[in-house]
């Protein structure tokens, strides 16, 4: 018996007094009284066990208050039995007792009401003596034998119903962890007891038996026939070749028992967490469970040549693909289901034909794991910290909601993060058929929801490139489009087959079936049209590149959400693809690639959505400056004709013929607006396309009169300098008068150059000096040409 239910107000009234006033509660040492199927459970305290008499009067059942102070929730009843059990055991024990078809008889009577698992077990344990105490020797006609088979059978049977599902657990936690295992092996070399007395009496050389859950046939002939046995149980199939057999059996009789257990049998086998040994083959049973036993007993394994002499079996099962075969290795203490002794043939009509070398218990498996594997579930969280990283990134960066743009992606990346753990949590499922189909439901949405939030955020970078502009919009009609559409899709689909969300092998959509292009087509429309529509961006991006610098300067801030969303395009449609053929075709390399494409999509978005985002460096730049700061390039004397700055100013409106002359009065009145600064640090002049630099400054010896150094023209590839006469006076009172050129053409009488210094211009300020003097001090100068 369990218990069936706890008490909640108990339970929730308890942890409500634990956080308002921890200080003031404290824990009950005892479990209260309960009452469970009208047995009242007395108070006990925790670590001890309740022991009340059996309602059948005979036995005791036990109850264990845990350290938790809390009740077991499940009942020991294993020691409880009944007065006619108790009755046929005590016939049993008599001395010379023989198995008769009226004790079999009343044995199976008493099987057919079970009430306890004490009860179950009597009977398991005494059938189990029955069938090895050799129940067919003595004087018993062929049709005794035959009935006392029968009865036997139908203990069997009526021992295996799954109703009894509840009392054979409770016999694995409290008894014993094997002991269904330990039965199967027991009506397994019953049936070489049944084959050897079939091959002494004169019978027919086949006897069929049926009985619910089980159908078993017992086949006999000599060795000498040479033919291979061929035995069918309804759509199940099982060919034992007459090679498995010794040689030394060439003249006797020998024979095969086939039984065939309902698929219902399976759910009674121990669970993993009492005997984690039968769970070496991660995936459930999908077919009848085939006992076959041999006489004369042979080799458990078989040697074998070839797949002739291999024993052939064709199993019916639910599942067409993703099939392996198994076989039960009852002499093995931590491996019990194996498939190494077994392979599959082919999976034809519903049928997998397999071929092994042992005898033993057999049945096919899904090979559809209950769970993600290990290293696919360890690369969905590492790809679900990627994107919550990259969603706290955008969300710090974008706290004042001033671009739209991080907005849509922050939405987008929070619906990919739901699909993730939705995944994780329940795309194996498939035992309960409701959570599998909610499950379902909610990754097609989630899917469909990535593709339509994808979409969203091309549209928005269309409408930005196409009225140029950078301002931030509302998101709410990217929400209507990112989760209300998928909403009124996925609605309409499972309003119509509902029944189609979630098969025997995941929790999805049936790939296998139509329903699959609820998915698949808009899926690949939206996918279509985010292409068209980043084509359009790039086309229009470049144009304005080349046309509009202003408007192109304005839109750089969305290059990086341009190249992010290219990229994940392509990555959610491998996404989808690795998906596809992971849950078709279930194999290790598919798994792998599907977990490697998880990853790699979430690197890129952590990448092209987070570090690189325009938002994330903006924020980045404002707090710690530059992440690429620029470098000057430094001046290379090497190549004077590529790095020389005097060769940029040859086309200059400062480039006067050689034959005039300069004299300085104030600013440079030939410039027609005041220099601008530029990038490199130098100055840019309204009617100039090149950039000048600041000039060096030279003075004669007695520091009397300054010489500005300019360049003026280029000779060939030489360039000629050229010095002006000014006095310090005239220096310190430029302020509106510019440069003007003299009418009348001066002597030029070459010198010899003047080192330069700075010293001699301390009656101008720095700003004077900045205007006036704009070109920047060569490292290195070419011998000048002197103008006095």
């Amino acid at each position: 018996m369990a218990v069936r239910g706890l008490n909640l107000r108990a339970f929730f009234y308890i942890s409500f007094e634990l956080v308002l006033f921890p200080s003031c509660v404290v824990l009950a040492t005892t479990c209260n009284e309960e009452e469970v199927d009208n047995v009242v459970w007395p108070a006990t305290q925790r670590g001890n066990v309740a022991t009340l008499l059996c309602l059948s009067g005979i036995g005791n059942m036990t109850r264990t208050c845990l350290d938790s102070s809390v009740w077991d929730e499940e009942i020991n009843s294993t020691a409880c039995s009944s007065e006619t059990i108790e009755a046929l055991k005590d016939e049993w024990n008599e001395p010379n007792m023989t198995v008769s078809t009226e004790f079999t008889l009343a044995l199976a009577t008493s099987s057919a009401s079970l009430n306890t698992s004490g009860e179950l077990l009597q009977v398991v344990l005494l059938i189990q003596n029955v069938m090895r105490s050799g129940p067919l020797e003595g004087s018993h006609t062929y049709n005794q034998s035959i009935i006392v088979v029968q009865n036997i059978l139908t203990v069997v049977s009526n021992t295996m119903q799954l109703q009894l599902e509840t009392e054979w657990s409770n016999i694995h936690k409290f008894h014993r962890n094997d002991v269904f295992l330990m039965y199967i092996k027991t009506i397994q070399d019953f049936g070489s007891d049944v084959l050897s007395y079939l091959s002494t009496v004169s019978s027919p050389d086949m006897v069929t038996f049926s009985v619910p859950s089980i159908e078993a046939r017992y086949e006999v002939k000599p060795k000498r026939d040479a033919v291979d046995f061929n035995i069918s149980l309804g759509e199940d199939i099982a060919k034992i070749p007459i090679s498995s057999y010794k040689k030394s059996d060439v003249n006797k009789n020998i024979g095969v028992a086939v039984l065939l257990f309902d698929e219902t049998v399976q759910h009674l086998l121990p669970s993993s967490a009492v005997l984690p040994s039968i769970s070496h083959i991660p995936y459930d049973i999908t077919s009848a469970l085939l006992c076959i036993t041999q006489f004369p007993i042979q080799s458990p394994l078989l040697a074998t040549d070839g797949n002739a002499d291999r024993i052939q079996l064709i199993l019916r099962t639910s599942m067409s693909n993703l099939t392996t075969c198994g076989l039960m290795n009852f002499s093995s203490s931590d491996r019990l289901w194996v498939n190494t002794d077994c392979a599959v043939v082919e999976v034809k009509d519903g049928n997998v034909h397999c071929n092994c070398t042992a005898i033993s218990l057999y049945a096919v498996f899904n090979k559809v794991p209950r769970s993600l594997p290990p290293v696919v579930l360890a690369v969905l969280i590492l790809t679900e910290l990627f994107l919550w990283a990259t969603i706290l990134m955008l969300l710090y960066a974008n706290r004042k909601m001033e671009s739209d743009l991080a907005s849509v992606v922050k939405l987008f990346l929070l619906t990919m993060s739901a699909t993730h753990i939705t995944l994780m949590a329940g795309l194996y499922s498939v035992h309960n058929e409701n959570a599998c189909t909610a499950v379902a439901l909610l990754l097609h949405f989630f899917e469909l929801s990535e593709a339509f939030w994808l979409l969203g955020m091309v549209v928005q970078l269309v409408l930005k490139v196409t009225y140029r502009t950078t301002e931030s919009g509302s998101v709410s009609q990217y929400m209507a489009l990112g989760w209300i559409t998928p909403l009124f899709v996925v609605a309409s689909t499972a309003g119509l087959k509902i029944s189609q969300y979630g098969t025997e092998y995941y929790c999805f959509l049936n790939i296998e079936n139509d329903i699959f292009y609820a998915f698949a087509v808009p899926a690949v429309l939206i996918v279509a049209t985010a292409f068209i529509c980043l084509i359009y961006i790039a086309y229009a991006y470049l144009v304005l590149r080349k046309k509009n610098r202003k408007a192109h300067r304005r839109l750089v801030v969305i290059l990086p959400n341009i190249r992010a969303s290219m990229v994940a395009c392509v990555t959610l449609v491998l996404d989808w693809i690795a998906t596809t053929l992971s849950l078709t075709f279930f194999s290790p390399l598919t798994m792998c690639f599907f977990a490697l494409l998880k990853l790699t999509e979430a690197i890129c978005i952590f990448l092209l959505f987070g570090i690189f985002s325009s938002e994330v460096r903006h924020e980045y730049e404002k707090r710690y400056g530059r992440c690429w700061p620029n470098r000057r390039k430094k001046f290379n004397p090497q190549r004077p004709g590529t790095n020389d700055e005097l060769s940029q100013i040859r086309d200059s409106s400062v480039v006067h013929d050689l034959d005039s002359t300069i004299s300085s009065t104030g600013p440079l009145a030939a410039f027609n607006r005041a220099p601008s600064s530029n990038s490199n640090g130098g100055y840019n002049f309204s009617n100039s396309t090149t950039s000048l630099r600041k000039t060096d400054f030279n003075s004669n010896t007695n520091g009397s009169n300054p010489f500005i150094t300019r360049g003026l023209e280029s000779n060939g590839s030489r360039p000629v300098v050229h010095t002006v006469s000014m006095n310090a006076n005239e220096c310190s009172s430029a302020g509106t008068s510019g440069l003007k050129e003299e009418p009348h053409r001066k002597e030029v009488k070459p010198s010899e150059p003047t080192p330069p210094s700075l010293s001699t211009f301390k009656g101008l300020s720095l700003k004077h000096k900045l205007k006036v003097f704009p070109l920047l001090k060569h490292e290195e100068e070419q011998e000048p040409t002197s103008i006095t």
